[in-house]
């Protein structure tokens, strides 16, 4: 599912606001997952909580 979620990002890391919607349940799930990842830097383990990654520098 490549650019699941592109516009959101490219928003984000723009300033700007960002409404979408998406009537695939599994896209949308997958473009919430690729958002935290690359814009928040968290993932999500096998149970569901979601863990915040930090660099060296953090």
């Amino acid at each position: 599912m490549t650019g699941s979620g592109s516009s959101r990002i490219a928003a984000y890391k723009l300033g700007f606001d960002f409404i979408g919607c998406e009537i695939d349940k599994e896209y949308f799930d997958k473009s919430c997952e690729r958002f935290r990842r690359e814009c928040l830097n968290e993932v999500q383990d096998r149970n569901g909580n979601i863990l915040k990654q930090y660099t060296i520098f953090e």
